[in-house]
This record gives C-alpha cells, sequence and structure tokens, in this order.
C-alpha cells in the first residue's frame, strides 16, 4: 500500500533593492599594507558600514572588530585567512575572505669604527641586518659630511668639515616597503685627555715650572707676553715678570691624532707679599679676623666652597670679598680644626687647599 506524506515549507523572500557588497583593501593592490610587520592596517570598501572582521587567529575569539579601518597586531608570522562581514544586520549581508601573509617587521640597524675626534676623524659605517638581494640602500647624512648620500651598503670612509652632533638615517627597501634607522653622532673637537698640570704660585722673577701629560706634539702659549724656555716641549720654564696671574695653555696631540687643550693658572707674588694663607684666627682681636685670599682673588671675581674634615659642605660663596669669618650657613661659629677649600671660577678650580681656623690664638700659628 503505498502512502504520501505532505510537507509544507514557508520561504521569507526579501526584495534587496539594494545589494550589500563586502570588500577589503588588500595587498593585491596595495603591497604597503604588510610593511608594518605584524600590524596590519584593514580597510573596509564595502558598501556598509555595517561590518563585523574576523582575524582568522586560530583559537582565539576576540580577533576581532567592527571598525571600518581596524589596525590589528597578529601573534606571530604567518597566514591568516581574514573575513570581512557586511551589512551583517540586514538579510542582504555579504561575506569576503582573503589570506594575508605576515612576517617579522624588517629593522634596519647599523654600527660605527674608527675615530670621532674631529681632528682626526674617520668613520666607517656598515649595517647590521642582513637584507635579501634587490634590496636597495640610502645612507643620509647632513650637508657638512664628505659624503652626504650615498646609495650602496657600505659608504666610503665618512668625515664632517664642522664638529659637533650629526644625524644619520640608513633607509632601506625590500620590495615594496621602505624601512629607515636613524641615529646621531658626536664628532668632538680637542677631546684629547690633555693635562697642563696644577695650578701654581711663584714670586715675582721667577720661573714657572709648567709640566703637561697626555699627548705629544705639545704646543704652549699664554693669555700675557711671557718668556717661556720652550714652546713645543711637554715641560717647560715660563719666567714671570710681572705681579699678575698668567693663564697657560697647552695643546697637544694624542696616540690616535686626536688633539686636546688644557689650562693651567701661575699666580705671580710680589716677593715681599704673603701668599694664600694656611691658617686664621676669626675671634675678633683685629688680627688675622678673616679668611684673606686677595694674593690669589684679587678682583674678588672667584667662587668659594669651604668643606670640613669628612668632607661636607658648610660654606660657599660666589665673587668671594675675602672675608669669610669661619662660620656656616646658619652664621653659626664653626669649631676650631683644619677645613679645606676650592677657589673656583665657574666650576674651573683656581686653588684649593686647607686652611687651620683656631680662635683661641694671637692671631698667628
Amino acid at each position: 500500500m503505498k502512502s504520501t506524506v505532505r510537507l509544507d515549507y514557508q520561504f521569507t523572500v526579501t526584495d534587496c533593492i539594494k545589494a550589500t557588497v563586502s570588500d577589503m583593501l588588500t595587498p593585491l593592490e596595495d603591497p604597503t599594507i604588510l610593511c608594518d610587520g605584524l600590524t596590519v592596517d584593514f580597510t573596509s570598501q564595502s558598501n556598509s558600514a555595517d561590518v563585523f572582521w574576523d582575524f582568522g587567529v586560530p583559537g582565539v575569539n576576540t580577533d576581532t572588530s567592527s571598525l571600518l579601518k581596524p589596525t590589528f597586531t597578529f601573534p606571530g608570522p604567518g597566514a591568516y585567512k581574514v573575513t570581512l562581514y557586511a551589512g551583517t544586520k540586514s538579510p542582504c549581508g555579504d561575506t569576503t575572505e582573503f589570506i594575508f601573509n605576515v612576517s617579522n617587521p624588517v629593522l634596519p640597524e647599523f654600527f660605527w669604527t674608527g675615530q670621532t675626534c674631529f681632528e682626526a676623524q674617520a668613520v666607517d659605517f656598515r649595517p647590521i641586518t642582513g637584507f635579501p638581494a634587490g634590496t636597495t640602500y640610502l645612507w643620509e647624512f647632513d650637508s657638512t659630511a664628505a659624503f652626504p648620500t650615498f646609495t650602496q651598503p657600505n659608504p666610503p670612509i665618512q668625515s664632517w668639515s664642522v664638529p659637533g652632533k650629526h644625524y644619520i638615517s640608513l633607509s632601506v627597501k625590500v620590495g615594496f616597503c621602505t624601512y629607515t634607522k636613524r641615529d646621531s653622532i658626536e664628532i668632538s673637537y680637542l677631546s684629547a685627555n690633555v693635562d697642563a698640570g696644577p695650578n701654581q704660585t711663584v714670586s715675582l722673577g721667577e720661573w714657572a715650572r709648567l709640566r703637561a701629560t697626555g699627548g705629544s706634539d705639545y704646543y704652549w702659549y699664554a693669555d700675557d707676553e711671557v718668556e717661556m724656555s720652550s714652546r713645543i716641549t711637554a715641560n717647560t720654564l715660563a719666567r714671570m715678570e710681572e705681579v699678575d696671574t698668567v693663564k697657560f695653555y697647552v695643546r697637544a696631540r694624542d696616540e690616535f691624532g686626536c688633539e686636546g687643550l688644557d689650562s693651567t693658572l701661575v699666580f705671580v707674588l710680589n716677593g715681599d707679599a704673603p701668599g694664600p694663607i694656611n691658617f686664621f684666627s676669626p675671634n675678633g682681636d683685629g688680627v688675622n679676623d678673616e679668611f684673606d685670599l686677595k694674593s690669589i682673588n684679587p678682583d674678588n671675581a672667584y667662587s668659594l666652597v669651604i668643606f670640613n674634615r669628612w668632607g661636607s659642605e658648610v660654606w660657599s660663596v660666589k665673587e668671594y670679598q675675602n672675608d669669610w669669618s669661619g662660620v656656616d650657613y646658619g652664621y653659626n661659629e664653626l669649631p676650631d680644626g683644619t677645613y679645606y677649600y676650592i677657589l673656583h671660577d665657574q666650576g674651573e678650580v683656581i686653588y684649593k687647599s686647607a686652611i687651620t681656623l683656631m680662635r683661641d690664638t694671637d692671631g698667628r700659628p
């Protein structure tokens, strides 16, 4: 016996007057969207603002976005199937997919070797990162460089016409992508560690003994007319024939060809005048009550810093008036004992020594 079963179906037919089309920008249209490595800027080209992205990371359900132009960073290199749904709230929605092959970003690096002092500069730049065949290079230096630009992997030995900080960039183009690394280099002037020796005090008519270290090819000169036994040796003598403070300079070259400059002061005292004192007694008796440094600070132009025997600063002043009376910052009398002082001109040490403070005395050590 043959039986008949009747099944009824209901269909909803929607009249899509305007069809929704899902479309995205892909590397086929713009290869540069993969130039940032694992981070990709996506663009919906759909004709609907109602979109939903699935970036295709396996085992992850948070790799989504509803933005028209989302940015997404993939967890690692690989091929990811990216799906774009357009018109998600419409029965006339559409879907498109594309495989994005992402890779780690290219980070160009470079290093340099050689001398960076201005007098003997010769700097050799080399890229560190290896790049595939067909990569193009662009080195860019500033306009004061011997070679402002260069388009090969290894530029010639570089130098600059002025000292100071100079900027360097290396741009490499791999396929459709350009990557740039920027850095700076300091070309120093007179940076060799030349030492003109300590400041000294001599009597009028004596010879000052000048001793320089730290280089070769020395040349001495002064800020005043002074007779010198030699200007081109490390050690020389200078005859001091006027009561004055004379600044001597020495310029020299080190083993690498870098030059340096240093200076030292010679205080010239009248034969009858005392040098810097090493004792004073601020007890109000009118004798030796103030720390008098007129012999080396005649114009009251230098700054003075006082330290106690443990190295703690107890007093300081700019443009010292040769009138310290043995007090601290609160004008409290400091105890008797030995103190240490530095006389300086904007950080440059003019003179440093010890001074004994003793109040219970007749003003004489």
